[in-house]
């Protein structure tokens, strides 16, 4: 069974490439735990459409933002807690979080969750 953990991000267009950087050197800690892998996306079609609601509606953004979603895997919760674990104790882990929260404006602008995978 694997498990993910999604987060939301609004980066700001001018900081684009910042958050990548941020993102490539938090990437080599969790992958040095053990995380299974990251993939991030750059929301390319939010709008509304076929009676669905689209996520621009619900996660909007201002002129100068881009919407993207981070995805971390893990084999499980349990390694999941334990990988979490170690890169806290990363000293580099902590101002790279800085860093990030600095660059979108604050934490609470990002939005986070963690997902059990369904076998169907």
């Amino acid at each position: 069974m694997a498990y993910l953990q999604l987060y939301i991000y609004r980066v700001p267009k001018n900081g684009v490439k910042e958050f990548l950087e941020i993102s490539s050197r938090a990437r080599t800690i969790y992958e040095k735990h053990g995380a299974s892998g990251e993939e991030i996306f750059r929301l390319a079609d939010g709008a509304q459409r076929y009676g669905l609601t689209g996520v621009s509606d619900v996660v909007p953004t201002s002129g100068n933002e881009e919407l993207w979603v981070g995805l971390n895997f893990y084999e499980s919760s349990k390694r999941c807690e334990e990988i979490m674990a170690a890169v806290d104790e990363e000293p580099e882990i902590t101002e790279l979080f800085k860093r990030a929260v600095n660059l979108i404006g604050s934490a609470d602008r990002v939005i986070r969750g963690e997902f059990d995978e369904i076998d169907y």
